[in-house]
């Protein structure tokens, strides 16, 4: 009786072997976990435009760079300037800097942009703006080496946009005429897989 019992259990073990080896080959292969990181951002340094209407023409027709990862994240700062009288007659002016916003952009989705939601309108608006650009003597800094990077006046504003950057990105500096209160692109963070 002993031994029957001992060539059933070895039997049922075989069987729940063979068993748990066909499975084996049949299982699908789990899938390589992905990989995300982190990049420091680096502007794309771009061909030397060779004036401001150079400039003003390839941001009209939207040569701005491709955007790096996945997901970016610009973030600007603001500086606020007050005016105010100290004792009733002296005049001082404060400045203050602090985190103003964000801009994000997952896939193709633009949050936090007050030009737009995605990189079209995005672009749109920042050709009504180059369109409207004032070519008056020092209304815009030549670019850096390498860097087509102009800040010039439109409408109310004093402008900085930079080709080297996304659209999402731009402007990347926009000064207010009459208060000085500006905010400028002071970070980037671009993750990819």
């Amino acid at each position: 009786m002993k031994r029957e019992h001992l060539k059933n259990l070895f039997g049922v073990l075989v069987i729940c072997g063979l068993l748990t080896a066909c499975g084996k080959d049949k299982a699908p292969a789990a899938p390589a976990p992905a990989v995300v990181t982190q990049t420091v951002y680096q502007p794309t340094v771009g061909t030397a435009v060779t004036s401001f209407e150079d400039f003003r023409q390839r941001v009209i027709r939207g040569e701005f760079t491709a955007v790096k990862g996945f997901q970016e994240t610009y973030y600007y700062g603001k500086n606020t300037s007050e005016s105010s009288k100290f004792l009733g007659f002296i005049p001082v002016t404060t400045n203050t800097w602090g985190n103003a916003f964000n801009v994000s952009l997952i896939g193709t989705t633009i949050t936090g942009s007050e030009y737009g939601a995605n990189e079209t309108a995005i672009k749109a608006a920042l050709k009504t703006i180059a369109e409207q650009a004032s070519t008056a003597v020092n209304s815009f800094k030549q670019p850096n080496p390498g860097q087509p990077y102009f800040q010039f006046v439109s409408g109310n504003y004093i402008y900085g946009i930079n080709l080297a950057y996304p659209a999402a990105a731009n402007p990347v500096y926009r000064a207010t005429i009459s208060s000085g209160s500006y905010y400028l692109l002071y970070d980037v963070k671009s993750y990819s897989f």
